[in-house]
């Protein structure tokens, strides 16, 4: 029996509304992906709970609200299988929390008469809840609550202008790991399990941070982006007393920005933003693997000649990485949310199979404007079909003599600059070679 195609990767996009945006991504305990955001315009919006399985096929769609701008900012899977999703009703920031088929146990909902938002969420250890935002447009917010989403203590941070906490974490010591901006200054805050301020850094001018990660040495990785004009992405490196170790700074000449963070199992770092810089054209989904001293080993960017923006990604069960954000390519007509699954690597594409035979065909030059592969000894000719990134067959391959090479790509136009998967079949075995042409 010949092997299916499997897929490494996959891009898929959905609209629920005229508008619908990703804004966070977890991947489930059944293997599948939950996303959080919002579906509708800036005035009329609700909150969106997209469930799918492995494959991004979806399982169902939520969407929860009122009848003004109801927004996801986070959402995490919590203990009993379950999702805490953070982000503002209409004013007022929320908190909600729902079953695993995306079903209200609960919704609170903090402030007052002034704007306020939660922008990041996650269960803390005695069961309860820690969230960060922004109150009354003005000063950053910290709010613990119970496992049932009461308050049972909150701080406001009103020390400077224009703060905002963008991402929190409870660190090893039950405390609090908070990043966001103090005005056009990068903040990082330690504060003990109670919230009180343990120490704070503002020290990194023109810097906003996004999110911060306690990293596995007991420091802390931060991300965001830096300047007013146009932005860089920014990566740095704390220890446990929030002095600065190394940054690092990616991009181009034009904007690039970055918004969540976390530590790979290699101990290196994973990146999600946007770029400009780079890519096919106007903003593109932007992934950065490096190491564990920021110095880059990959990048891949992901996008058509529309806008395409990533906000939200998490390394998954088999190495990978999911991702979401928001797209106005791939078919979508105003903007959908997109989820990217990638490979190890950042491709997106065939897998070769599980398990490879001696072939007498290789690829001889696999990256350039033409790709050229050698086979021997083929009493029937030879004959192979050429998939896109997505999977999407996309041309076929064909010679009648029992030896020699084949050219692909030379139709300039004919084929984007971009990832190539060759794939042979022979009787009941195939071969898959993963090619990048350049034009």
């Amino acid at each position: 029996m010949i092997p299916a195609l499997a897929l490494a990767g996959w891009i898929r996009t959905y609209e629920i509304n005229e508008l619908s945006i990703g804004r966070s991504v977890r991947q489930t305990n059944d293997g599948g992906y939950v996303i959080a955001g919002q579906s509708g315009d800036e005035n009329q919006c609700d909150l969106l709970l997209i469930k799918t399985d492995s494959l991004g096929d979806t399982l169902w769609t939520r969407l929860y609200g009122g009848s003004g701008s109801d927004v996801a900012s986070c959402i995490q899977i919590t203990a009993d299988g379950g999702y805490i999703i953070t982000g503002h009703y209409g004013g007022d920031l929320w908190l909600l929390k729902t079953n695993s088929a995306g079903d209200t146990v609960w919704s609170r909902i903090y402030g007052g008469s002034y704007y306020s938002t939660g922008c990041w969420v996650e269960q803390t250890k005695d069961g309860g809840y820690i969230v960060t935002g922004n109150y009354i447009s003005a000063y950053l917010w910290l709010l613990k609550t119970d496992e049932e989403g009461y308050i049972e203590w909150q701080d406001t941070l009103n020390e400077g202008p224009n703060e905002i906490g963008r991402c929190i974490q409870q660190t090893t010591d039950g405390g609090y790991i908070v990043t966001g901006s103090w005005g056009a200054y990068l903040l990082l805050l330690k504060t003990n399990a109670d919230g009180d301020t343990v120490w704070m850094r503002t020290d990194c001018p023109e810097d906003r941070g996004y999110c911060v990660r306690q990293t596995s040495d007991g420091g802390y990785i931060v991300v965001g982006y830096r300047g007013s004009v146009w932005s860089d992405i920014r990566l740095l490196k704390f220890n446990a007393d929030g002095d600065t170790l190394w940054t690092r700074t990616y991009g181009g000449g034009e904007d690039d920005e970055a918004y969540e963070v976390q530590q790979t199992t290699d101990g290196g770092y994973i990146i999600v933003g946007e770029t400009r810089s780079f890519g096919a054209g106007n903003y593109d989904a932007w992934l950065l693997k490096t190491d564990s001293l920021g110095d880059t080993l990959w990048t891949q960017t992901y996008g058509e000649d529309h806008a395409d923006e990533a906000y939200s990604c998490q390394q998954t069960s088999d190495n990978g990485y999911i991702i979401t954000g928001v797209t106005g390519s791939f078919g979508v007509f105003f903007g959908g949310v997109l989820l990217i699954k990638t490979d190890s690597l950042g491709f997106v594409g065939v897998e070769e199979p599980p398990v490879q035979v001696k072939s007498n065909w290789k690829v001889i030059s696999p990256i350039g404007p033409q790709i050229i592969l050698r086979y021997a000894n083929r009493p029937q000719g030879f004959a192979a079909s050429i998939f896109d990134a997505t999977g999407k067959k996309v041309d076929e391959l064909h010679s009648s003599e029992q030896s020699g090479t084949i050219t692909w790509g030379e139709c300039y136009g004919c084929y984007g600059t971009g990832v190539y998967f060759i794939r042979e079949v022979s009787g009941t075995t195939s071969t898959t070679r993963k090619v990048i042409l350049i034009h």
